[in-house]
């Protein structure tokens, strides 16, 4: 299996496994104030590009 095909299924799996945590917390947040609950979306809605870049770095490299 080549780099890139396996880090499309790892991106994948991990994309939806983050958003359904996302989810979930927010539901737990939802009586706290907006202020809160929009730092947190803030931070979630950025938080899963690190982990999905290095993913990309990785898939992209040329193996020696």
């Amino acid at each position: 299996m080549t780099r890139s095909r396996l880090a499309t299924i790892a991106g994948l799996i991990f994309v939806t496994v983050y958003f359904a945590a996302v989810l979930i917390l927010a539901d737990a947040l939802s009586p706290m104030h907006w202020a809160v609950q929009f730092a947190y979306f803030v931070v979630a809605g950025i938080a899963w590009v690190w982990p999905v870049l290095l993913l990309i770095k990785w898939a992209v490299k040329q193996p020696v």
